[in-house]
């Protein structure tokens, strides 16, 4: 039996109906936001690593971070500045990276 307003079988209609139902739930969950990882201390160490080589000064240190960090799909808004300086202190102090802001050049280092 065709469907009465446009002469199309009735079963196909349902067919039809019950596919975009499946598609409309599909894209509701598609569409949720992706909860994002915070990152570790870890985490932030290998960003210190990875853009030593492209800061400049300590000014631009925490954004260059952040901004690495963030292209991995980390969540940043949690990570500070002190945060980021703690790490890279510790890095400094367990001679893991040189002082290549040269922040820490006054101070004595251990070891």
């Amino acid at each position: 039996m065709a469907h009465p307003d446009s002469g199309i079988p009735e079963d196909v209609v349902e067919d039809l109906e019950e596919a975009v139902e499946e598609l409309r739930e599909e894209l509701k969950r598609g569409y949720r936001k992706r909860k994002l990882r915070y990152p570790s201390n870890r985490d932030i160490a290998e960003a210190v690593r990875s853009v030593s080589g492209s800061v400049g000064v300590p000014e631009d240190l925490f954004a260059a971070v952040r901004e690495y960090l963030e292209s991995r799909g980390f969540y940043t808004g949690l990570v500070s500045e002190r945060r980021v300086w703690m790490v890279y202190e510790g890095l400094v102090r367990k001679k893991a990276i040189r002082d290549f802001l040269g922040v820490l050049e006054g101070e004595r280092l251990g070891g």
